[in-house]
């Protein structure tokens, strides 16, 4: 089964230097864009929804600016969270994580290892545990105790034609997604590249738990995907030069096809 439409619904954003982005330049400020995205998937058995962003009560705490928040987004598309049954998340991240609670009647599928992540002793390292909100790791924990949340390990297969596969690096359980498209595979990454360029000589992005592993990803996500023009970074502006706007809104891209260069 092939899924018809794979969108990237480019929700929020600020500016970041580029040191804060590439690890090979430390404390260099340069301005680095940085887009903040949640994915939809298309087809006979969606849609299905790919993480949940934040609500606008993080991105004023956080300072981020929220260009078209997730139920906005998700209405412009003609969709109904109440009716979404499968939510997908990569990580738990506080970009990824939030609105949980705007799907009332979805199962969510997150790897093992994540869970024990955001719920363990790395959580008291402040490099580690600032990019998760209690509140939304309270909900998870409620989706977990009504059955709602579903912890897998490793390769996993939801659905035809979709299939998740654990890269770790940027966390432990960070998550990368095949979806069959009419053109192809097309892999979203997710943050197991932020940007393009972190897969070279400008290094991973900053962030991780562990660089080494962060670099494998990189070869695993060439790997599912057939060939480098097929993976769809998770935070790069440069989304937006490689692919056309959805006829809803030119904050959703769709990704389906081979990128344009």
């Amino acid at each position: 089964m092939t899924w018809t439409r794979i969108l990237a619904v480019h929700y929020a954003d600020t500016m970041l230097d580029y040191g804060t982005c590439y690890a090979a330049h430390p404390g260099d400020t340069r301005p680095q864009q940085i887009d903040y995205a949640f994915w939809v998937l298309l087809g006979p058995d969606g849609p299905v929804i790919v993480d949940t962003g934040f609500n606008a009560d993080i991105a004023a705490r956080r300072g981020r600016k929220a260009v078209l928040p997730p139920d906005q987004a998700l209405s412009l598309l003609g969709i109904d969270p109440a009716q979404v049954a499968l939510v997908i998340m990569t990580h738990l991240h506080y970009d990824h994580a939030g609105n949980s609670d705007l799907y009332p009647n979805a199962r969510f599928l997150l790897q093992k290892a994540e869970w024990e992540f955001a719920n363990g002793p790395d959580m008291t390292d402040p490099l580690q545990g600032a990019h998760y909100e209690a509140e939304d790791l309270a909900r998870f924990q409620a989706l977990l105790d009504t059955g709602r949340l579903e912890l897998i390990e490793g390769e996993a297969r939801p659905l035809p034609g979709l299939s998740l596969h654990l890269v770790g690096g940027h966390t432990p359980g960070q998550m990368v997604l095949r979806v069959e498209g009419p053109s192809g595979p097309v892999v979203l990454a997710s943050d197991a590249l932020h940007f393009y360029r972190n897969d070279g000589p400008d290094g991973v992005f900053p962030v991780t738990k562990d660089a080494e592993a962060e670099k494998r990803g990189y070869v695993t996500l060439r790997a599912l995907a057939g060939n480098s023009y097929r993976v769809v970074a998770g935070h790069d502006p440069e989304n937006r030069a490689r692919y056309p706007a959805h006829e809803a809104s030119d904050r959703i891209l769709d990704v389906t096809d081979t990128p344009r260069f």
